[in-house]
């Protein structure tokens, strides 16, 4: 990848000469031209977004977003990373163990508290709160190193800092970040609570709702939420409810939906057991159920109304480390596919001496390549101050929706090894578990 960066760099400058001096044939508007040329440069300057796939949809290309690819750590960040990847990447060799959280269907103690202790639950918290501080090029590596070691840690993590507590960190008061950013690297699992029986994807038709008290000093929410990953381990979550709020204008009244920060300390907070899952089995994933919880007014996230913007955002600036674990994922499926190739021997030859395997390794290479430079470039032009990255953070998830074109081939590369059972076959047990979890992915 480096290599093709280098050369990206060197030709990048007369590629977005050539690029930019024919954006104007990309547009489906009438050129004028009357209109004076800096006048014309002035407008199609104010029209552009920092988003490559906006900008595409507008008509123009503005390579400067991509070429070169971001690179933008500098050194002290380089060092710190390097300093966090080793004790990372000894933890999931040496601690860690893979196989037991999935016949467990979930992660024992001890694997727990090592995790707390190494910081892995506050990669992006500020250090003045007790967190990391690392960027979001930073965090992509280190989510990459847990896609590859074990999924399922993973989707722990991120349920926790990618959505639990995300709200908090992007739109809490300096109150509300005192209170709860501590905690939650210090022990406390956090929650995202959003998708209801009735509601996933459609966020804004939440049926939970939270009632304002008449003095204005908390709200009473009543409600439930399934498919809560941390659900039944977390102490602090963010909750989306409808508030009933009068119309200053037409003095209606109409619900909104509202965040707030939940405590299971507050009372009337339940989970019920942990779902049986095909994969990513050691992700606790619970209902949570919500009955006359007292809500002090001080925890709405935002302000009132404001809960669906809360959870778009949260969203929308956790999906790169999705692709960035699942690129990890991805890599080690790799690694034990060549292993299997140039092992296996058929017909006098291992088989990676022929053409159908080479074609499945080549292509499953090239996936992965994408699905990783999409991760990176992403988080790259986070660091670098873009705004406009949400287009290219639904991209990322779409592609992840394709990978199981990626699925298919390592699955077929192991032949009748992915129906072996664990104890017979270790090979059946990774091929099996790998296929399970990258299936469960795509939701």
């Amino acid at each position: 990848m480096l290599r093709v960066t280098n050369c990206i760099r060197l030709k990048s400058r007369n590629f977005t000469k050539i690029v930019n001096s024919n954006t104007r044939y990309l547009a489906t508007q009438a050129a004028v031209k009357n209109v004076s040329e800096e006048k014309e440069e002035k407008n199609v300057a104010e029209s552009k977004s920092q988003s490559f796939v906006r900008n595409i949809f507008l008509g123009q290309l503005e390579t400067s977003q991509i070429f070169p690819y971001p690179d933008v750590l500098n050194e002290e960040q380089y060092d710190t990373l390097k300093l966090f990847i080793d004790p990372v990447e000894r933890f999931f060799e040496k601690v860690n163990d893979p196989m037991k959280n999935d016949e467990n269907a979930s992660i024992d103690e001890k694997t727990s508290q090592a995790m707390w202790e190494l910081g892995a639950f506050c990669l992006q918290v500020p250090q003045k709160y007790g967190g990391m501080e690392l960027t979001n090029t930073q965090y992509s590596r280190c989510v990459e190193i847990c896609g590859y070691h074990d999924l399922g840690i993973s989707i722990i993590l991120g349920a926790h800092q990618s959505i639990g507590f995300k709200g908090i960190l992007l739109y809490g008061t300096p109150e509300q970040k005192e209170k709860y950013l501590p905690r939650v690297c210090n022990g406390e699992y956090a929650a995202f609570c959003l998708t209801e029986p009735s509601c996933g994807s459609d966020a804004g038709s939440v049926r939970s709702r939270a009632i304002k008290s008449a003095d204005g000093s908390h709200y009473i929410l009543n409600g439930n939420k399934i498919w809560i990953s941390n659900g039944g381990l977390a102490e602090i979550m963010t909750v989306f409810a409808q508030v009933p709020m009068k119309d200053p204008k037409t003095g209606e009244t109409k619900d909104k939906v509202t965040a707030f920060i939940v405590e299971r300390s507050f009372g009337g907070v339940t989970s019920g057991p942990p779902e049986k899952k095909m994969g990513i089995k050691c992700s606790n994933t619970a209902e949570v159920y919500f009955e006359n919880v007292k809500i002090p007014a001080e925890n709405v996230i935002k302000g009132e109304g404001q809960g669906f913007s809360v959870a778009m955002n949260v969203l929308n600036s956790g999906r790169f480390g999705m692709a960035s674990a699942l690129s990890g994922t991805m890599r080690y499926c790799i690694k034990k596919a060549v292993e299997h190739a140039t092992q296996r021997v058929q017909f006098g030859r291992t088989i990676d001496y022929y053409g159908s395997i080479q074609e499945k390794l080549g292509r499953m290479a090239m996936l992965h390549y994408v699905t990783e430079s999409l991760a990176y470039l992403i988080a790259g032009n986070m660091d670098s101050g873009s705004q406009d990255y949400y287009l290219e953070a639904a991209v990322s998830k779409v592609k992840l929706f394709k990978n199981i074109k990626f699925n298919n081939l390592f699955i077929l590369l192991f032949q009748n090894n992915r129906f072996s059972v664990l104890h017979r076959n270790p090979h059946g047990w990774f091929v099996t578990k790998l296929f399970k979890y990258l299936v469960e992915w795509d939701i």
